[in-house]
C-alpha cells in the first residue's frame, strides 16, 4: 500500500476521529465540500466504513462489524 505524504515527506494520518496511524492512498473516500473535492484517507477499511456510516450515527458500523478489530 502507498502512504500519502505531505510536502515535507511526513506521512499523513488516518482521517478517522483521533486515529494516529498513517493513512493509505488506496483506502480513501472522495467527497465534495463547498464546491471543492475533498479526499479522506484511512489506515484501514474499517475506519473508512466508520467514516462513511458515521454521518448517520457517529461511529456506528453496519450490523456485525462492531468491535475493536482494525
Amino acid at each position: 500500500m502507498t502512504y500519502v505524504r505531505n510536502s515535507t515527506g511526513q506521512k499523513l494520518l488516518c482521517c478517522w476521529d483521533d486515529c494516529e496511524i498513517a493513512g493509505h492512498d488506496e483506502i480513501r473516500v472522495t467527497a465534495v465540500q463547498d464546491g471543492k473535492r475533498a479526499i479522506y484517507i484511512f489506515c484501514s477499511e474499517r475506519h473508512k466504513q466508520m467514516h462513511i456510516n458515521g454521518h448517520n450515527s457517529y461511529g456506528n458500523t453496519r450490523m456485525g462489524e462492531h468491535g475493536l478489530i482494525r
